[in-house]
């Protein structure tokens, strides 16, 4: 089967508690599918995969970010107290 393509693109941070974050989703009102950027970019670093910036692109425009942006319906911005996410460069381009 093809991927779904991303509805609902999730913006948060690495800080946030992971029962949070998973608690923020189902209750979110969404059915999805919920574009994470966490489990959509292979980020080990671990010289197994494509490296983050081969994934990222040349451009912030034209990459998977961008991507998703362009084809989805929603955004979810996951607050938690962990962390601000308006602080954080990533979420405030996804949400620009």
């Amino acid at each position: 089967k093809e991927p779904l393509p991303g509805a609902v693109m999730v913006s948060h941070a690495w800080d946030e508690d992971y029962q949070q974050f998973v608690e923020a989703l189902e209750t979110s009102g969404s059915d999805g599918p919920f574009w994470v950027c966490a489990t959509a970019i292979y980020q080990n670093e671990d010289g197994h995969g494509p490296s983050i910036p081969q994934q990222l692109g040349e451009s912030p425009s034209s990459g998977p970010f961008a991507t998703v942006l362009k084809q989805s319906t929603q955004m979810l911005a996951v607050l938690t107290a962990a962390c601000d996410i308006y602080t954080r460069l990533w979420c405030v381009f996804e949400m620009w």
